[in-house]
């Protein structure tokens, strides 16, 4: 499964405080071709008593530990009256937003194409066949927790409520996507940066948001050795996202300010 970047803008920002996204009412869609991460609709049957799914209610809850949703009920599509997308295999599916036009939010591959003429059986997903995995690629700063709400939160499962008094902290070894929290720095001056949504900018058509103000940490007043940054939300004790740096840096006591310039602190969801 993959995000559109549509849909990572919009999480991104409602992760990082900006702006709340509702939980969409999703509907599951089938194509010849895959939407892509642009969410371009192409090759989506129309008229032949076609039409998207409901997924509400069908879904069962992220596992953390794989971030995949599998259906607990049925998936049907309606009998068809003729042929659906001229005959031609149906060989992926997409998360819409809408039960027609909307946007394109989550895309896969089916693990069986099917070809659906004229009042045969219609394409059916009984519990357990349909699976939606919330790992996006490696480029992804996600931990698994949060990819877990966000795949609950698009499939309209469990509402994620907008994280606030998110901070920015630093660390002296990965958190890795499992959100350890173990390695934040400690002592030497060292504090986060509170509300770190003020100095985020709105994600761009990409998803991936930056910060549009310079970050500064307090001045060290012993050795820090810094390998991640994170966003950090205290309410509920874990990771939203991390950052891993190309090359660890270390700062001693009367050193300058960490500092991260405008645009530097890139996330992204994809």
């Amino acid at each position: 499964m993959a995000m559109t970047r549509a849909a990572s803008a919009l999480i991104v920002d409602h992760t990082l405080g900006l702006t709340a996204y509702a939980a969409p009412a999703g509907f599951i869609g089938l194509h010849t071709r895959s939407p892509g991460p642009t969410g371009i609709v192409t090759g989506e049957p129309s008229g032949n008593g076609y039409a998207r799914v409901a997924i509400t209610g069908k879904m069962g809850a992220t596992d953390t530990n794989t971030c995949r949703s599998t259906n607990t009920g049925t998936i049907s599509f309606p009998v068809p009256s003729g042929a659906w997308a001229g005959g031609l295999p149906l060989r992926h599916w997409a998360m819409h937003s809408a039960s027609s036009g909307g946007i394109v939010l989550l895309y896969g591959e089916l693990d069986v194409e099917r070809i659906v003429l004229a009042n045969e059986f219609p394409p059916n997903f009984p519990p357990g066949s349909f699976r939606i995995d919330a790992l996006f690629d490696g480029l992804s700063d996600l931990t698994k927790s949060t990819a877990a709400k966000w795949l609950d939160h698009f499939l309209n499962i469990a509402a994620y409520t907008m994280p606030t008094a998110v901070s920015l902290r630093l660390y002296s070894a990965d958190p890795t996507s499992a959100g350890s929290t173990g390695s934040e720095l400690s002592g030497g001056g060292y504090a986060p940066v509170t509300v770190i949504d003020t100095y985020m900018a709105a994600a761009e058509a990409n998803g991936i948001a930056v910060n549009d103000t310079v970050v500064d940490f307090p001045m060290p007043t012993g050795t820090w050795n810094v390998v991640a940054y994170a966003l950090y939300h205290a309410a509920a004790a874990r990771i939203l996202m991390r950052k891993v740096r190309h090359k660890e840096l270390t700062l001693l006591s009367g050193d300058p300010v960490l500092r991260i310039s405008r645009g530097q602190l890139a996330l992204r969801g994809l």
